[in-house]
Parts: C-alpha cells; structure tokens; sequence
C-alpha cells in the first residue's frame, strides 16, 4: 500500500486503534500501557509548557502522522510526541516538518520504535529524537550536528537532566515518571 492508499483507507476492525503504514503495510499499534501513557502525558504537558512560553507560533502534536524521506511513498509514521512550528494544515493527518520527536519504549513493539527512531533522522527538519524507556528511568537522546551529521545516541538515567537543546528544553529525567509505578 502506498502512503497515498493508506490515508484513503478505513481499516473494518479496530476504528478506534491507531495504524502506521511501515514499509507498505498497515501496522495496528497496541493500545499503551498505563506507565507509557503517563510518562506520554507527562511529557506533553511539560514541552506544551516550555512551547508556549519560549516558542510562539511553535505546537506539540500527540501521535501526528511523520513521512520519513526513507521510502516516502511506503511510510507513514507516528510518533508519541512532536514539537513543530509549522501552521497547521486544514484535513492534513500528517506534519511536514518536525523539529523533535519523541517515542516512548514499550517491550512489545521496541524493534520497530528504534526502527521508526531511524527513520525519523531521515527527515531534514528533525533536530533531535528521543527514545523514553517505559521500564526504567532511562532515555536515549539523538541529536543533529549544525552540518547535518548526527552525534552519537547519549544516555541518562535517574538522577539526570534530560536537555534538548533543539528547542531549549531542560527537565529532570525523574519529573517524567512522577506518576508512573518506577516513581523515584
């Protein structure tokens, strides 16, 4: 299925699930699990914070359909969490130009979150992809060099500050599972 048929198509069962289309196949996402959606609610609320107040114009799109400029007319992604400062397009499910995007780690579909992570740094606006564990106090925080390049993934944990410097971002790693069952 191209990105084109995948956006025309309504899928008979599971309306209310949301799909990606990878590598030209509709991929059904399972439905998060409570620490994923609070860690994903957390988050949103935080960047909303920092958006508003030091980005005007700027949004935080939750599970906005992304095109990876790796096979375009095969992929349709979806993030957890955006941050873009495009206008919004009337009827369009997808941004075109993300500045960060988020995922949060669930063990269930880890292989093809880092995958999508991949493919997210194929895009010439990503500024930065995070990758937030739902199992552990953990991040991994990819970001791109001024010439294009991407910096080697760095990794922090509990106790650490979670900084991206792509939108001037700065907030305790814990701050995100305060409500979650690996509450520090």
């Amino acid at each position: 299925m191209t990105v084109a048929e995948f956006q025309r198509w309504q899928p008979d069962t599971h309306a209310d699930r949301k799909w990606q289309l990878l590598d030209g196949v509709p991929v059904c996402m399972a439905p998060p699990s409570p620490d994923h959606a609070r860690i994903t609610a957390r988050l949103t609320h935080l960047l909303m914070s920092h958006v508003d107040a030091t980005m005007p114009g700027c949004d935080v799109p939750v599970m906005p359909g992304v095109i990876p400029a790796d096979r375009p007319e095969k992929n349709e992604l979806l993030p957890d969490i955006a941050v873009t400062c495009e206008k919004a397009r009337r009827g369009s499910r997808t941004i075109e130009a993300p500045i960060l995007l988020v995922e949060i780690l669930s063990p269930s579909n880890e292989a093809i979150t880092r995958r999508n992570a991949e493919s997210y740094k194929t895009i010439p606006s990503v500024q930065a992809v995070v990758l937030i564990d739902s199992l552990s106090i953990r991040a991994e925080i990819m970001s791109r060099n001024t010439d294009g390049t991407w910096r080697e993934t760095l990794t922090i944990g509990g106790g650490e500050q979670l900084e991206l410097n792509a939108i001037a971002f700065k907030t305790p790693l814990d701050a995100l599972y305060k409500t979650t069952s690996l509450a520090p």
